[in-house]
């Protein structure tokens, strides 16, 4: 079972064929959906075959209660702390018909998630554990901590590129999943050997074998980085390293909204199922290409559809 202990929060998806420019204003539809990084890469994970759970936090509030329908609807099992010292967490996205988006966030409860005895003892059916850096840090550390002391594989999708987090969550991961903002922020914290800054844009620019010198430097774990249209680089402990694209382009479309959700939450199941870092790689990425436009989680492949386009049966993979 993979558990998933992040953010969650209800998001306020408004449609319209094209963004408005600043000051304007434009016509478009609304709806409400499962937000932040916690709650759609679960989502992603469930529609890839994994037996997910969520451990998140909320209020208790007219939005929690949102929350609680949209989970059942997705089918999504949750373990949820009441706060009641804050609201439940919100957002608001903007996206057009060309994927064009913006996303405004609140986490309010999601800052007061707790590593409290009920929610370690969700490690007991476990076997992966995906944290982010949005959810309260401290308390996503210590179910890190005590899942690897039980021999529990933890991945750190290491977004959003929060200095503090980083720092707290990085130590406990197995794997990282990371963009190259996010690996030049790695970098700056943990990297002992001196190879210097890098920025985003200077660690597009490194070869593929440097780019694994950089990684090896800086974290001894697994390193998967996003690197928009060229595909995702895994860095791996036992020396191997690949950069694996796809010609649809993917996470590889980074811009396009829920697409490294998907990647992540794909990439989970597939490890949950017993694949290579390298295969679930692939077919991480290939889950995020085939997204259609203009993406958003209503758009997350299942995982049949993910086996089509790699033309493959399920079991074969």
């Amino acid at each position: 079972m993979l558990l998933v202990a992040g953010a969650l929060t209800v998001d306020r998806l408004y449609r319209c064929v094209r963004l408005p420019e600043a000051g304007g204003a434009v016509s478009g539809s609304a709806s409400l959906q499962l937000g932040s990084l916690g709650g759609i890469e679960a989502l992603a994970a469930l529609r890839n075959g994994a037996q997910v759970q969520l451990l998140a936090a909320l209020g208790d509030d007219a939005d929690g209660r949102v929350l609680r329908d949209l989970l059942h609807q997705h089918g999504l099992d949750a373990h949820l702390q009441v706060c009641a010292d804050a609201p439940t967490g919100s957002g608001a996205t903007f996206l057009d018909d060309e994927g064009g988006h913006t996303h405004v966030c609140a986490l309010a409860a999601n800052a007061l998630l707790d590593a409290e005895p009920e929610a370690m003892r969700l490690l007991d059916t476990a076997t992966l554990l995906l944290c982010q850096c949005e959810a309260n840090p401290r308390a996503s550390g210590l179910l890190m901590a005590r899942a690897r002391e039980r021999g529990l594989r933890c991945v750190l999708h290491a977004g959003p590129a929060r200095p503090d987090a980083m720092r707290v969550l990085a130590p406990h991961a197995d794997l990282v999943v990371t963009g190259d903002r996010g690996l030049s922020e790695l970098v700056r914290i943990f990297n002992p050997s001196g190879l210097g800054d890098f920025t985003g844009e200077q660690i597009h620019g490194l070869s593929d074998a440097r780019l694994h010198e950089l990684c090896r430097a800086t974290l001894p774990c697994d390193i998967v980085v996003l690197l928009g249209a060229r595909g995702a680089f895994m860095s791996s402990t036992d020396g191997t390293f690949k950069l694996q694209g796809d010609a649809r382009t993917s996470v590889t479309r980074p811009a396009l909204r829920c697409a490294e959700e998907t990647f992540v939450g794909a990439l989970c199941a597939r490890l949950l199922d017993g694949e290579s870092l390298l295969h679930a790689v692939r077919y991480s990425i290939t889950a995020a290409a085939v997204m259609p436009l203009p993406g958003g989680q209503e758009n997350i492949p299942r995982k049949a559809e993910v086996l089509a386009a790699l033309n493959e049966k399920p079991r074969d993979y």
